[in-house]
């Protein structure tokens, strides 16, 4: 019945909403709710959509969104010998409610001097100066962005954070003082834990980030994926049905962070100081590295073949986090409207890609072994002489990387934060937030060249680093005054989601 409705449909010239070809008959157990008729809520919601997106073909009514262009952000590192960090880098170790302050990685980054490269965007002489602490409000007039998603998301946040707090924190209540005790532990090397002072002065010190007129870059939310939908993932294979559970009982706490949208709202709307209000969205790592990671250790357990295992738990992973973004980014849509018509926000969404980590460049040792360069493989950086290894000896960039070698990474590496679905996982989520009618902002090579810019890259005596952030200030910092450019010029345009 459905190839006859098929044929009929498409000698119309009509669209045809393929409904019931998402599932088959081997996977009545797993996609309907238990009685091999009715579909689970996720397939509901995919049908709809797929009805409402038909009807819109033909009715351009406007109601969905048309895809936004994509930004991608693309030019060179260059590097400047005059650039310094403008703050004591140790400093952001210190200070309560920062990441660096979590993780020890301004310490780890003290060897570094990846701050000395300069984002030079294609078509332009020179690279640009980093804004200023003031140029950050001047610049921003009007606006108070808003970082959802993951860690590096947060980093976005709080570059903007340090370059309004460092440079007047000796004036700040309690921040002579803590300079005193900073300036103690200098030059030791013990767990910066034990010797951090605490007190209710130093909260006033890392909250002086805000402009005279609202301006800001808010980070709010959890660093982990949100989940709107409930009993969302399906096992697409009969055998692996009992893990659908357990995805559940092991992430429901941990990795996935289960939201209402009335939270969404407040975030995006309520919690804007301004009337103006740019909200960037990003997550991989939590989504792909974790879970897959879990599910193949559950699936494996009933699929004999682990290639097979694996393959299945990355499908039914990815088949989950598509649903659950695809409600995120209408929630999102929704908000924006609703923020408009009820307080007259102008709320504006991007989805910002994701760069790859850099273990597969840096090759960093674990447990105080020796790490390894990838032979033959990257050689020449600009600046270096010809035919010489540019990487330290225990591994590790020590300058950019070019767009070529971000686009093809060393064969036969391990990628620890399961970059190897990068490419796909940046083109589903960039459609379906393009799908909505929010923006793209493509910082993939950009970021990823920076190699160089993490703290494992350079901290080698610290342990075994991190390949994923980076130290502060560098590259995240000329991605904060690139998304302030796109910013300005997108609000220069009529109001998204068709707002009058």
């Amino acid at each position: 019945m459905n190839e006859i409705a098929r044929k009929k449909v498409s000698k119309a010239k009509l669209d045809l909403v393929q409904t019931y070809f998402m599932y088959g008959v081997d996977q009545l157990d797993t996609a309907t709710v238990g009685d091999r008729t009715h579909a689970k809520p996720g397939y509901y919601h995919r049908w709809t959509m797929g009805v409402l997106q038909a009807a819109e073909r033909r009715l351009k009514t406007g109601c969905l969104a048309k895809p936004r262009e994509r930004h991608v952000l693309e030019g060179s590192w260059v590097r400047d010998d005059s650039l310094e960090p403008g703050w004591d880098r140790y400093l952001f170790a210190y200070l309560p409610n920062f990441h660096e302050y979590e993780t020890n990685r301004d310490f780890k980054c003290r060897m570094d001097e990846s701050y000395k490269y300069a984002w030079r965007p294609n078509g332009t002489a020179a690279a640009p100066k980093l804004l200023s602490r003031d140029g950050l409000c001047k610049a921003f007039q009007g606006f108070s962005g808003l970082m959802l998603g993951d860690s590096l998301s947060r980093q976005v946040a709080e570059t903007w954070r340090m370059r309004r707090v460092a440079p007047k924190f000796g004036d700040a209540p309690g921040g002579s003082e803590m300079w005193d005790r900073i300036r103690e532990d200098e030059g030791h090397h013990r767990p910066l834990r034990d010797v951090r002072p605490e007190g209710p002065s130093l909260e006033k010190v890392d909250k002086r980030d805000v402009c005279d007129g609202g301006e800001t870059f808010q980070f709010l939310g959890d660093q982990r994926p949100y989940s709107l939908l409930e009993d969302s993932f399906v096992a697409s294979d009969r055998r692996v049905v009992a893990c659908e559970s357990n995805f559940y009982d092991k992430n429901g706490h941990t990795d996935i962070r289960p939201t209402r949208e009335d939270e969404l709202y407040e975030w995006v709307v309520e919690a804007s100081t301004t009337s103006r209000r740019p909200v960037f969205f990003n997550t991989f790592q939590d989504v792909v590295g974790r879970n897959i990671y879990e599910m193949f250790e559950c699936y494996r357990g009933y699929v004999d073949d682990e290639a097979e295992a694996k393959k299945l738990a990355t499908r039914d992973v990815f088949a989950w986090w598509q649903q659950e973004l695809d409600e995120l980014a209408a929630a999102l849509r929704r908000a924006a409207i609703r923020g408009w018509r009820e307080k007259q926000i102008d709320v504006r969404v991007w989805y910002r890609t994701s760069p790859p980590a850099a273990e597969a460049w840096i090759r960093y040792g674990h447990n105080g072994h020796k790490g390894r360069a990838t032979p033959g493989f990257h050689q020449d950086p600009e600046g270096y002489p010809k035919g010489e290894p540019w990487f330290n000896e225990p591994g590790g960039a020590i300058a950019p990387l070019s767009a070529a070698e971000v686009l093809n990474p060393p064969k036969g590496s391990e990628w620890e934060y399961g970059h190897e679905h990068l490419v796909e996982f940046n083109r589903f989520s960039a459609e379906i937030f393009q799908k909505h009618g929010h923006g793209v902002l493509n910082d993939t090579l950009m970021l990823g060249m920076r190699a160089d810019a993490h703290p494992a890259s350079s901290a080698f005596s610290h342990g075994q680093g991190d390949a994923v952030h980076y130290c502060l200030p560098g590259p995240v910092s000329y991605l904060l005054d690139a998304m302030i450019g796109l910013v300005r010029d997108e609000y220069e345009t009529p109001r998204w989601y068709g707002l009058a």
